[in-house]
């Protein structure tokens, strides 16, 4: 019964990496915008500031927060598995790469942070999964 508990929580626990991911993104921009001086406020369609270093900070945010949501989406997926850690890490690697490159329309830097910093997570999990197969053999 565990088992198929862990295996329903998988897909949730993968959305909930990247729901963080944007958590980080919107908590960033919001810093950003506190910090930017009144007069420099434009309050037209949406808060933004036009102070010159509010792009590079805003390219920031979304750079970490996408970075953040791929870390923790193949992370926490494949953490979560009973079984296959290394292939539902590649699955969620694969999901998280089709919806930054989709997403992040003109961010370029932002996709490749994410999908670096899935990579090397993805790599994490497949060594983690051949280490314990391996233990688990001996």
């Amino acid at each position: 019964m565990l088992t198929v508990i862990r295996w329903l929580l998988v897909p949730l626990v993968g959305l909930l990496g990247y729901l963080s991911g944007l958590a980080v993104t919107i908590a960033l921009n919001e810093l950003f915008i506190w910090l930017c001086p009144a007069e420099l406020l434009d309050y037209e369609m949406c808060v933004t500031c036009t102070a010159p270093w509010f792009y590079t900070a805003k390219t920031l945010s979304f750079f970490l927060g996408a970075s953040v949501g791929a870390v923790l989406a193949v992370l926490l997926s494949s953490l979560v598995a009973p079984a296959h850690q290394g292939v539902i890490g590649a699955i969620a690697f694969a999901k998280v790469a089709y919806t930054y490159i989709n997403m992040m329309n003109g961010e370029i830097l932002c996709a490749a942070g994410a999908l670096v910093c899935g990579a090397v997570t993805l790599r994490w999990c497949w060594v983690r999964a051949k280490a314990r197969a391996a233990s688990s053999c001996a």
